[in-house]
């Protein structure tokens, strides 16, 4: 997910949908390739790398180094340019700043099967980043969605096989993207996204949806705060960062 925020802009305006209404995007944000393996699945980033690192020193700042992970060619091309807009505004005195950050559900995402792969590790960065008892809260509202057999730990589990998988470790080849999809890929995400769908007790009440919100909530606060004084024109919004701002928030 992208944010292009010049540091001219004098206010953010934001609504949570109720009801557990996903989000809307602009239709021209997803783009079909006819051809394409993956047309409808692939849109993720791949989360066994951080996406950046967070230091507060007083000035509560936030620090940026870019790992763009698994995303397909055409969007990886898409957001690089907007990257590279950012990079020749600060160049030339204009403070304006492009965000990454964990992909999200919403209405125009869901075209893309496996898209909500990335979200899952942020359930781990929450402990980690010492989220303490709001932290297990959160973990049991995504257990209370799963069938009673299953566990969230072995949902987790599954995460890990897959980001560990031979075909996610070729997408890590950094210095080699954009790379092209694959039948080799899609087959993976559509088959690690459809195992863990069946988990749940519905399809219209996933994990995801909790881990969502949670995105939203943490990456808001995030980009508005530092907008004020970006430390660069690419910053990127990893798991543990945001688990970082949650916690702040709620402890």
């Amino acid at each position: 997910m992208l944010a292009l925020l010049p540091l001219e802009q004098a206010h953010v305006q934001g609504q949570a949908r109720a009801g557990g209404q996903l989000p809307e995007e602009a239709g021209d944000d997803v783009v079909l390739e006819a051809g394409d393996p993956l047309a409808r699945e692939v849109d993720v980033r791949d989360q066994q790398r951080a996406l950046g690192d967070l230091e507060r020193d007083r000035g509560e700042r936030l620090v940026g180094r870019r790992d763009p992970g698994a995303v397909p060619a055409r969007a990886r091309g898409a957001q690089r340019r907007l990257e590279r807009i950012a990079e020749e505004a600060w160049k030339q005195g204009i403070k304006a700043t492009v965000y990454n950050c964990p992909e999200i559900r919403t209405n125009s995402s869901d075209i893309f099967v496996g898209v909500e792969l990335s979200l899952f590790p942020l359930l781990k960065a929450l402990k980690k980043e010492q989220g303490g008892a709001w932290a297990e809260s959160q973990w049991q509202a995504c257990r209370d969605v799963l069938q009673e057999e299953q566990t969230l730990e072995s949902l987790l589990q599954k995460i890990d096989a897959y980001n560990a998988s031979d075909v996610m470790k070729r997408f890590r080849d950094f210095a080699a993207w954009p790379m092209a999809n694959s039948a080799e890929l899609a087959e993976v995400m559509i088959g690690t996204s459809e195992e863990i769908t069946k988990m749940h007790k519905s399809r219209d009440a996933l994990v995801t949806d909790i881990l969502s919100s949670l995105v939203l909530e943490g990456t808001g606060p995030l980009m508005f705060h530092e907008s004020s004084n970006p430390a660069g024109p690419v910053l990127w919004l990893n798991h543990d960062i945001i688990a970082k701002q949650l916690n702040l928030m709620h402890n």
